[in-house]
């Protein structure tokens, strides 16, 4: 029996950092079916190599992140709430309409556009190629994507694409916390791009993807002295890709090998094999990370 077609709207987000010069880029992709009140959603990392030159400072990178932080949190609090009375109702039609009042104005909504399809994968794979150019991963909720080379050019962007997806970030996993490895050292501290809590502390931390040898060197060595100062009974995750250029040599699988023979805690998260393994722990294990906000702030 054929699969009748479904009514889908979609808007594309654009970002305008300042509103004098008015240059805008495509950012992300909204894809909403109202029958079913899902919305698939894409969003560019601030580690994007186009959105990063396009920003060009330091501040507007940081404010970009902060601003896409916000949003994770604020489509988490509309998907998860029923029947709202309020404001944008996922099972309504006009929700991508009124979506935008509950988005920085830096974000700009083009007009929802309608369409049936009979497979929406393909639909919003489609979308965020024409509108987005290089797709890092499926981006399908709730569904494992297939590793694409093609696509891949930084480990830590692909790395929050899977927890954005999953609406990880905010609940489960805070990005970019900053861990002061001990007391004695009051003035070191050291930048993890991922942690989530399950009684534990857990730290995420990814390689730099596509880089030079000096840079990866310099990971290695800010990673093994962080290990050797932070004291506390936690689980460290390392998120890289073998198939990366600097691994042709196996270098990063020898610099995985040998934290993990150096620190018990350290585990491999290699992003075509076991870093399904970390996400099921956070699926199964990780706490609401809104909870904790004060203990990362000493952690």
């Amino acid at each position: 029996m054929e699969q009748q077609r479904k009514a889908y709207w979609y808007t594309v987000i654009q970002y305008c950092p300042d509103t004098i010069r008015g240059e805008k880029m495509n950012i992300g992709v909204f894809l909403h079916c109202p029958e079913e009140g899902s919305l698939y959603h894409s969003l560019l990392d601030e580690g994007n190599a186009k959105l990063r030159y396009f920003l060009q400072t330091d501040v507007n990178i940081r404010t970009f992140r902060v601003h896409r932080d916000l949003i994770d949190f604020s489509l988490k609090k509309l998907l998860s709430s029923e029947n709202r009375l309020v404001g944008p109702n996922h099972y309504d039609r006009k929700f991508l309409f009124d979506l935008p009042t509950e988005f920085p104005t830096e974000f700009i909504f083009s007009e929802p556009t309608f369409a049936l399809t009979r497979n929406v994968d393909i639909l919003f794979e489609s979308l965020q190629k024409t509108y987005l150019g290089d797709v890092f991963s499926k981006n399908l909720l709730g569904q494992e994507p297939s590793v694409d080379h093609e696509y891949i050019r930084s480990v830590k962007v692909y790395t929050r694409q899977i927890f954005s997806q999953k609406q990880w970030i905010g609940s489960k996993i805070k990005p970019n916390v900053k861990l002061q490895p001990s007391k004695d050292l009051k003035n070191v501290q050291f930048m993890i791009d991922f942690v989530f809590k399950n009684g534990i502390w857990n730290l995420i931390q990814t390689v730099p993807s596509n880089s030079t040898s000096d840079k990866l060197t310099e990971w290695f060595s800010k990673t093994r002295t962080l290990l050797e100062t932070y004291e506390n009974e936690s689980n460290f995750y390392v998120v890289y890709d073998q198939n990366d250029q600097l691994n042709s040599d196996q270098t990063i699988q020898q610099m995985v090998r040998y934290l993990k023979k150096k620190d018990s805690r350290v585990n491999d998260a290699e992003i075509q094999s076991s870093f399904l393994t970390l996400c099921e722990k956070v699926e199964a294990e990780a706490k609401d990370i809104s909870e904790y906000s004060e203990d990362l702030i000493a952690m």
